[in-house]
């Protein structure tokens, strides 16, 4: 649930059932709260699309968790939904989507500290910081014409009724995948050099990062290529994009459970999609989408709770759980 007002509306109720008393009314065992980062000190590709977690916010999350929830691994996942595990009180999977550095840096120590499993979701073609995800790209832009004191610009190079700063940020941010090379040029004429960012700030994880991860008990799983917006690829590219990033994290990182969140959301992926990879032989054990608790199309394709939404995970979870419950009741 992402209405800010009806999460406000149900604040209090939600506050004066409790937690457990919600988990027991809306019979959920299972929740997957999902972060890309975690740090103290404000970043440049990220602080402009949405605020990630400081450490403290991030502790106070899995404080909340473990008080409520016991930690399962992606292998405890699968066999849960396989039927295989019976979990004996309400449980969490923690999981983080990009690749990126702070993980390994800042979460990591924090989560081992804690006893707390959790996948990592990659994108191939940013791993070893080759490449920069098309929306980072954009908030390096939007960080410059912030911090440039422009107040008039030359003619928007793709729209010539786009001329303030306040018009070339909007278009920016509204910026799709396929609009990647537009960014590029824009980079070029504010000045901004994106080979160098990723050079000197080494925003993603590398391979050894990774492969350190792994032994330490983390799952690694696949995120699409180059994270792209699935509903606007065509199916035959939405299953390009799956199998090969699959491949990849496989031949990298081999483990017994394989897994793949998509990028952004699986809204507006056709049922056609799914039946299409579940017959591939090298289709993933677990998919993930970001829908919160609603449940997937089937017991292998699972749904995720965005942790960076300006709230804790407290606030979050109690008024979710409250909105399922009513909207189950009501259906």
């Amino acid at each position: 649930m992402r209405n800010k007002a009806l999460r406000h509306i149900l604040a209090f109720p939600a506050q004066l059932v409790g937690v457990n008393n919600l988990l027991a009314l809306s019979g959920k065992k299972l929740v997957l709260p999902f972060y890309h980062t975690v740090s103290n000190q404000p970043l440049a590709h990220i602080s402009p699309l949405y605020k990630h977690k400081r450490v403290d916010e991030f502790e106070a999350d899995l404080d909340f968790l473990l008080q409520h929830f016991s930690p399962i691994s992606l292998e405890e996942v699968f066999l849960y939904r396989k039927g295989e595990l019976a979990l004996q009180k309400p449980s969490f999977h923690l999981s983080f989507d990009d690749g990126l550095r702070e993980v390994f840096t800042v979460a990591k120590p924090i989560l081992k500290a804690r006893g707390v499993p959790a996948t990592i979701f990659v994108n191939p073609d940013f791993v070893g910081n080759k490449a920069l995800f098309f929306r980072y790209k954009a908030a390096l832009l939007i960080q410059e014409l912030m911090h440039s004191g422009i107040d008039e610009l030359t003619e928007f190079p793709f729209d010539s009724k786009i001329k303030t700063v306040n018009a070339w940020k909007k278009w920016i941010l509204s910026a799709k995948h396929n609009q990647s090379k537009q960014l590029d040029e824009l980079a070029i004429l504010l000045n901004v050099d994106f080979d160098s960012f990723l050079k000197k700030e080494k925003p993603y994880l590398e391979i050894p990062e990774l492969k350190i991860l792994q032994e330490e008990g983390f799952a690694i799983g696949a995120h699409s290529m180059n994270h792209p917006e699935y509903q606007y690829l065509n199916e035959e590219e939405q299953l390009q994009q799956t199998l090969e990033s699959m491949a990849w994290v496989q031949q990298h990182f081999p483990q017994k459970i394989t897994a793949f969140s998509f990028p952004f959301t699986d809204f507006g992926v056709r049922k056609s999609f799914f039946e299409q990879l579940s017959s591939n032989p090298k289709r993933p054990d677990l998919l993930f989408g970001t829908a919160g608790l609603n449940e997937g199309i089937n017991e292998f394709h699972l749904q995720r709770s965005p942790m960076e939404l300006g709230i804790s995970a407290k606030q979050m979870y109690e008024t979710d759980l409250l909105y399922f419950i009513l909207k189950n009741f009501c259906i």
